[in-house]
């Protein structure tokens, strides 16, 4: 399982630019042209459906802790390039349903970037202002 799981996660970061995955590269979402926009979108797309499967894999304690703590610390590296919490933010909506898991990958979000995080309560969702490091 942790070799199908490491290809799917090879095969999606193939997908994304170079300075994409670089962390503190400045290449952001809104510089790029729509047609890179919407092909980064979906690697992210796929790697939050992967991150959703290891978290659902490790909350059913169907993997050891071990491979848990190594998908953990890859997560909290992706998390730090520079697209991350852009594609999260424009696609957070739709893990919404996955409860646990969406607060999960919130606190990924807030790895290594200045957040001002305001709890809407009535919502159960986070509205952020966000300013990128680096």
């Amino acid at each position: 399982m942790f070799i199908a799981y490491t290809e799917r996660y090879a095969r999606i970061m193939a997908q994304l630019p170079f300075e994409a995955r670089r962390p503190a590269s400045g290449y952001r979402l809104d510089d790029v042209p729509p047609a890179e926009r919407t092909a980064v979108l979906s690697a992210f797309r796929e790697y939050f459906n992967l991150c959703s499967e290891e978290w659902w894999l490790q909350q059913s304690q169907r993997i050891d802790k071990t491979t848990w703590e190594v998908w953990k610390l890859g997560m909290k590296e992706v998390a730090r390039f520079p697209t991350f919490v852009e594609a999260w933010h424009e696609l957070s909506e739709e893990y919404v349903s996955f409860g646990l898991f969406h607060v999960f990958m919130n606190g990924m979000a807030l790895t290594d970037v200045d957040a001002h995080v305001r709890t809407d309560l009535k919502q159960g969702r986070q509205s952020r202002t966000v300013t990128l490091k680096g």
